[in-house]
């Protein structure tokens, strides 16, 4: 009797089971975790993971503000001139590329009560720079821009430079000169290195074939590019460009300076 209460039981658990598998779902049984198929060369016919978080399938990456420009913070007006009798406008930017990441000002354009300018060159700097945005036209008419050198001293044109640029050429040392005589060597050697000496007053000189030569060749701008050109502080860090008219107002006002997208960089109000 007791066998077949014993046999009766277990048949009754089996049923439970069989109907509990039907009817009731695996999560009632498996908590935040669900089933998820194995592939078919897997050895074990499931795997289980953690439920997904719903809120974290549909986030996205936040898209870069389009409203914001890359410019702020490397380019800023840091000055500004306002025309007079004597020089023209001038704004000043610096220039400060981030870990070296080259900078194009192609694009760039400044904005005024009394006008725009759109800097419409490719210019490329890899460093800190001061960059001029003279309202004038470019004195040395070497087109509307460029960027300063030590060996501009010996450019004529060059005293009118707005801002005024500070020359730095090399000058000649006792060494250099080899075969001049004693006198040609000391007129040189004393002699302004950023500018042509005059020795027309000079009988010694005037009268020294070799030693006017020298000076001819020595004393000129193409002579310093030879030079120089290879130096490593060749290139001032200074960069000219001009707009070629007046937009600064005379009073007050804001200058407003947009990237080629027309997102604001920056603004200086005086």
């Amino acid at each position: 009797m007791k066998a077949i209460l014993f046999i009766v039981i277990i048949l009754a658990i089996v049923f439970v089971y069989a109907l509990m598998d039907q009817y009731v779902p695996k999560e009632f049984f498996l908590g935040n975790t669900k089933i998820k198929e194995a592939k078919p060369d897997d050895e074990k016919s499931y795997s289980y993971s953690a439920i997904s978080d719903p809120k974290r399938e549909t986030e996205t990456p936040e898209p870069v503000n389009p409203t914001v420009s890359p410019y702020i913070g490397k380019v800023n007006i840091s000055r500004l001139q306002k025309a007079n009798t004597y020089n023209p406008s001038v704004i000043t930017l610096r220039v400060n590329p981030y870990k070296g990441e080259p900078i194009n000002l192609n694009g760039l354009k400044i904005k005024t009560r009394k006008g725009t300018f759109t800097i419409s060159q490719s210019i490329i700097i890899k460093e800190v720079l001061t960059v001029y945005l003279v309202g004038d036209t470019n004195p040395l008419q070497t087109g509307d821009s460029f960027r300063a050198d030590k060996c501009f001293g010996y450019l004529s044109k060059s005293k009118n430079l707005s801002p005024s640029f500070s020359a730095r050429c090399s000058a000649p040392k006792l060494e250099d000169l080899p075969g001049l005589t004693p006198y040609c060597q000391d007129f040189i050697i004393k002699s302004s290195s950023c500018k042509m000496p005059d020795y027309s007053s000079d009988f010694k000189i005037s009268t020294d074939p070799k030693c006017v030569s020298y000076i001819l060749n020595y004393y000129t701008y193409s002579g310093c590019l030879k030079r120089s050109s290879k130096d490593e502080d060749f290139l001032s860090r200074y960069w000219y460009i001009y707009i070629n008219k007046n937009i600064v107002e005379e009073l007050h006002d804001t200058i407003s300076l947009y990237d080629s997208n027309d997102l604001l960089v920056d603004k200086y109000t005086y």
